[in-house]
């Protein structure tokens, strides 16, 4: 079976422990990991996803793989929304809302909390 697990980041999971037990089961089921890609299409009928990846020598190429079953996450980022709105952190790439981490407060705003993927907290 043709496995392909494409990653944007270079890593599985922030949580090393979950990562160790991943990395196990990927080994054992011979599964293709693939990192620092951007997934631009998947195509079902034809069991091949396009992906973006920078080459060695710095260039954007399209690229594509065949699988049987693909788990692909797509980019994060925060809603329209939120982008468009004064409590986002714009100088973070992703706009997500700017809190404290450890209240999740917003550091502007003090009546706004915003608990979930929506903050710039750590994912730690």
């Amino acid at each position: 079976m043709r496995c392909a697990l494409p990653f944007r980041r270079r890593a599985i999971f922030a949580v090393k422990e979950y990562a160790a037990t991943f990395i196990k089961v990927i080994k054992k089921r011979h599964i293709h990991i693939h990192f620092g890609v951007d997934v631009k299409v998947v195509d079902g009928d034809l069991k091949k996803v396009f992906y973006e990846e920078i080459s060695k020598n710095g260039d954007l190429e399209i690229k594509s793989m065949s699988f049987d079953f693909i788990h692909a996450v797509p980019s994060m980022s925060a809603t329209e929304v939120i982008k468009q709105s004064h409590l986002r952190d714009a100088p973070n790439p992703y706009v997500y809302v700017e809190v404290d981490k450890n209240s999740l407060q917003h550091m502007r705003f003090p009546n706004v909390f915003a608990p979930g993927d929506c903050t710039n907290a750590p994912r730690q």
